[in-house]
């Protein structure tokens, strides 16, 4: 077992030879660095021992540059690297010059690749009152836009009249019908009017939100017509065209029968007896 004045006077003596044979050379070994290093931190190797958990005897054989009396590669970079760590050296420098020295090659790195700075955090976006408001400002100026370009658009086209019940512009019912529902679509909250030759005033209805409208008229036997169109209230705008439509109720066969020769119209058509065709007995010559 190697005592404490051993080790210290075998690094030493190693010492000063090391530093006899390093005049020349431009730098100092890597054993001269570790000692100049430990020798500056003020502490012993028996200090640096129970700091850095690593056997004095291997610190002793990393300050002469002795590799016999270390366990081997493995087992020696990992003492430099924490060794260098407790000098204040660079871990990454001090396992270069160990390779180099040793005719490591193969270990040397291609290329050292430079520690990146830490980033500085970024600061957190901050949204400025005046961003807000000319935000919003510009959303108002955009409503409003559209809302004027729809307002154009609803005065510069007239509504338009649809008809989806009946089906077709002229249409039969059965003789029992007195009333028929109309049906279609519109400008929603236009003004449906349906106009009737009967009638002197147009029947007129108001249409739903999405542009739907329905209303029931009164028919009467024979043909029935129907002018239907659309007015925008808040334009004034009336629809271009009218549709019109033709409802047909039959009549009844008493109503259809022609009233007889000689009798009103609202008699029941009766034959005539002969006795009341011919003329009386009397009236012969």
């Amino acid at each position: 077992m190697t005592t404490r004045g051993q080790v210290e006077r075998t690094a030493a003596i190693d010492r000063t030879g090391a530093g006899r044979g390093l005049a020349t050379e431009p730098l100092p070994r890597l054993s001269e660095r570790l000692y100049a290093a430990r020798e500056r931190k003020g502490v012993d190797l028996y200090r640096a021992e129970r700091d850095t958990k690593i056997r004095a005897r291997y610190l002793a054989a990393l300050e002469r540059g002795d590799d016999t009396d270390l366990p081997g590669a493995v087992y020696t970079k990992g003492f430099l690297r924490n060794y260098a760590l407790y000098l204040g050296l660079d871990p990454d420098e001090v396992l270069l010059q160990w390779r180099t020295e040793h005719g490591r090659v193969k270990d040397v790195p291609a290329a050292i690749v430079a520690r990146r700075p830490i980033p500085v955090p970024r600061k957190p976006m901050s949204v400025s009152p005046t961003v807000v408001v000319a935000a919003l400002l510009v959303v108002v100026i955009v409503a409003f836009g559209v809302y004027v370009g729809i307002q154009v658009l609803r005065f510069a086209k007239p509504p338009t009249i649809a008809v989806s019940q009946p089906a077709t512009a002229v249409s039969d019912v059965d003789g029992s019908t007195t009333t028929y529902t109309l049906q279609g679509t519109t400008l929603g909250g236009a003004t449906v009017s349906i106009a009737s030759p009967g009638h002197e005033q147009p029947f007129l209805v108001t249409a739903a939100a999405d542009g739907t409208w329905a209303y029931e008229v009164d028919l009467r036997r024979g043909r029935n017509q129907f002018d239907i169109s659309a007015l925008d209230p808040a334009t004034g705008n009336r629809s271009d065209g009218t549709v019109t439509l033709f409802i047909t109720v039959p009549f009844l066969r008493t109503e259809s029968a022609a009233p007889s020769a000689g009798l009103p119209a609202n008699a029941s058509p009766m034959l005539a007896s002969p006795g009341a065709l011919a003329p009386s007995a009397s009236k012969r010559p």
